[in-house]
């Protein structure tokens, strides 16, 4: 937990300041989803993941964690996170999203 704080503390509080939906979300939605994709899997795998919390903001979301972890127990992933693909600087254009969200 000190690692997550460490990691996205910083992140996390600004974004609950700014963004007061984001802070409902977070205690109501987000964190809870997180715990319990994270019941099969370390939590440290995520705590580099600067796009996690738009993933799971997603309907989605939760799903793609727990399909991403399926892949990784099969070492056939290249830390190419669903939040990556989605939300990262090289990330598919908005109008795949959909499309790849299906892949995935």
């Amino acid at each position: 937990m000190i690692n997550l704080l460490f990691e996205q503390g910083a992140d996390i509080r600004a974004k609950m300041i700014d963004d007061s939906h984001f802070r409902y979300a977070f205690r109501n939605d987000l964190w809870p989803k997180f715990l319990h994709v994270t019941t099969q899997l370390p939590f440290e795998l995520y705590l580099s993941d600067p796009h996690l919390w738009e993933l799971l903001a997603l309907p989605q979301g939760e799903r793609l964690l727990e399909q991403w972890q399926w892949f990784l127990s099969l070492e056939q992933v290249n830390n190419l996170t669903p939040a990556a693909v989605l939300f990262g600087d090289d990330a598919y254009p908005v109008p795949l999203q959909p499309l790849i969200i299906e892949a995935i």
